[in-house]
């Protein structure tokens, strides 16, 4: 008798299982974090640099990374690092050219690593003059 009822209450609850089933709405999906595949891109673009030093990869991950992230201040971010991956390769002008680029979104914390960097790469160019502008707004600007 026993296992007759418990056989009983398992096809119940098997049966009742399917019933009342209610739509996923549109509202409930599941939408995935664009910063947090922003991020995962960024970081597989440091990796790719750092392990292989292929600098087209490099680019591309940081290209589609700066495409996912919604604040400035994370885009900045990328244009920096990019900006000083050529820097330590010694391409000033592109250095210099998305020091420039991070420079138009950065949030406050991050103007005194960029302008650092844009002296620096004005300065490793031989462009000295320039270079000298930069130390002296930032020095301005940031004391």
């Amino acid at each position: 008798m026993k296992k007759l009822l418990f056989l009983f209450l398992i096809l119940s609850f098997l049966f009742s299982c399917g019933r009342g089933k209610v739509p996923i709405s549109e509202s409930s999906r599941i939408i995935p974090d664009s910063f947090a595949i922003g991020l995962n891109l960024y970081n597989k673009g440091r990796a790719v640099y750092h392990h292989s030093n292929n600098m087209d990869s490099m680019l591309f991950y940081m290209q589609l990374a700066e495409g996912f992230f919604i604040r400035d201040g994370h885009k900045a971010q990328v244009n920096r690092y990019i900006a000083s991956v050529y820097s330590a390769r010694g391409e000033s002008d592109e250095a210099i050219r998305y020091f420039l680029r991070a420079s138009r979104t950065a949030e406050e914390w991050q103007y005194s690593f960029i302008c650092q960097g844009i002296a620096d790469a004005y300065t490793a160019a031989g462009r000295f003059r320039e270079g000298g502008i930069w130390i002296r707004f930032y020095t301005e600007e940031y004391g």
